[in-house]
């Protein structure tokens, strides 16, 4: 099976330079993890309906309780930003992302028990899944979402009709973002493939994007982040002059983007407002899978006052905590180069107390972005087997003690619809504190 699986991945070019271990044979399911994940899509999409519908309280009235939410989310960005965000928002009240791909740490091998650390509304990896997908499932393996679901998904974001205009649609890759263009571009080409009978979808850099393209009816999907959209000249033309754009996904608002949901999910004084817009299982389900979380900014307490959970009244106070006592991520929200693929990540057990403190204080002196703090939630180990390709070892099956993460991905249809259509796990040596994809990590679909 190894050896045909090898030759399938020869033919596939946007695997040429892969940077990962190949497995076997997909990552397995329990039938209680499979059954969560299903369920999972619609709740996350309504945790975020239930985000802008928070921001959108906050700006139509700046004076009530909840009017503090939109100016610590509009922290850093630029007054036009803001202004057309605002605008956006008012227009469309129910708007909300298209595609979801939360980052769960496995922590029980049979059971459902998940850690979410973050949610992802423009994810990579969709056309990596989408080929993976379809080499194992040509081999015989049953994937989740099945061999075209990740394609499927991205037709059910409209990519591919026109809506009676001449013009295809459009996958805008920024230059920020340029890593991904292979698999967008081998994207474009199997949607064009599956589905014949509508206008093409052509793969493009942003920045050579048109104006009119987001003017009009044409469906675009987005790949930058609003951090970038200075240097996307149509989005940027799109914000200075007040257009909208009805027909992007993911949709342009940097609000969906903020990781401080998480955070402000747990804030105690957010909780009634959480209660009355999900529904109770959800919220429940939620606050299982979301580590206690922090907004990391300085604030004056009184002195009978403490940060929940930590016992500690002012932040400085972490700076002489223990390895041990460290079991903690601090990380950037959003908005920000290195608010994207990890790089503005701090594990707090991984570092010095030097580096510890120093990060603290860079945190707490950034007037240009929101940072929060989450308890550090480890994944539990098993056994991965995978494909040597070292040296002598070349050709055996190797077999290493790993921590997994899956990445489900969760598409919303034009009728409001959330479904899974696919899951990719990446298992990384027990020793990481990180999961992500690296040299040393194995990585596959989901069955």
């Amino acid at each position: 099976m190894t050896d045909h699986l090898l030759k399938q991945v020869e033919q596939v070019p946007l695997f040429k330079d892969k940077q990962w271990r190949w497995a076997p044979e997909p990552f397995s399911l329990s039938k209680a993890q499979s059954k969560s994940l299903q369920g999972l899509g619609h709740k996350l999409a309504n945790f975020q309906q239930a985000c802008h519908q928070l921001y959108l309280q906050s700006i139509q009235d700046p004076n009530g309780i909840y009017g503090w939410i939109a100016p610590v989310i509009d922290t850093g960005k630029p007054a036009e930003l803001i202004a057309w965000n605002h605008q956006q928002v008012l227009a469309n009240p129910k708007l909300g992302a298209r595609v979801i791909r939360p980052d769960l740490l496995l922590q029980d091998v049979d059971k459902a028990q998940f850690a979410l650390s973050e949610i992802d509304s423009v994810p990579g990896g969709i056309g990596v899944l989408a080929a993976m997908n379809q080499v194992y499932s040509q081999l015989g393996f049953r994937v989740t979402g099945g061999e075209s679901g990740m394609l499927e998904g991205m037709l059910s974001l409209g990519l591919g009709s026109n809506k009676g205009l001449n013009k295809g649609s459009e996958i805008w890759v920024s230059d920020e973002s340029e890593d991904y263009r292979p698999e967008m571009q081998w994207l474009a080409e199997q949607l064009n493939k599956l589905d014949a009978t509508k206008s093409a979808v052509k793969c493009i850099r942003a920045e050579e994007g048109a104006l009119e393209t987001l003017k009009h009816e044409q469906v675009v999907y987005r790949f930058f982040e609003m951090f970038d959209y200075a240097n996307i000249p149509a989005a940027k033309q799109a914000v200075e002059h007040g257009h909208d754009a009805p027909n992007i996904v993911a949709p342009m608002q940097y609000h969906l983007e903020e990781k401080l949901w998480l955070a402000l999910f747990k804030l105690p004084s957010l909780r009634n407002f959480w209660k009355q817009h999900l529904r109770e299982s959800h919220r429940q389900d939620l606050e299982g899978l979301i580590p206690t979380s922090w907004w990391f900014k300085q604030h004056d307490l009184p002195v009978t006052a403490s940060l929940p959970y930590l016992d500690i009244v002012d932040w400085q106070e972490l700076k002489s905590w223990s390895q041990t006592q460290r079991q903690l991520v601090l990380k950037i929200s959003g908005f920000n180069e290195l608010a994207w693929g990890g790089r503005g990540v701090h594990i707090g057990h991984d570092m010095s107390q030097q580096e510890w403190a120093e990060v603290i204080d860079k945190a707490l002196a950034d007037d240009e972005s929101q940072w929060l703090l989450q308890q550090f939630e480890s994944a539990c180990t098993l056994e991965q087997n995978y494909y040597n390709e070292d040296g002598e070892k070349h050709g055996e099956i190797s077999t290493m003690e790993g921590r997994v993460r899956l990445c489900p991905y969760y598409f919303t249809n034009e009728q409001g619809k959330t479904e899974l259509k696919g899951c990719l796990a990446t298992v990384v040596p027990a020793d990481k504190k990180k999961i992500h994809g690296m040299s040393v990590a194995v990585m596959s679909p989901c069955s």
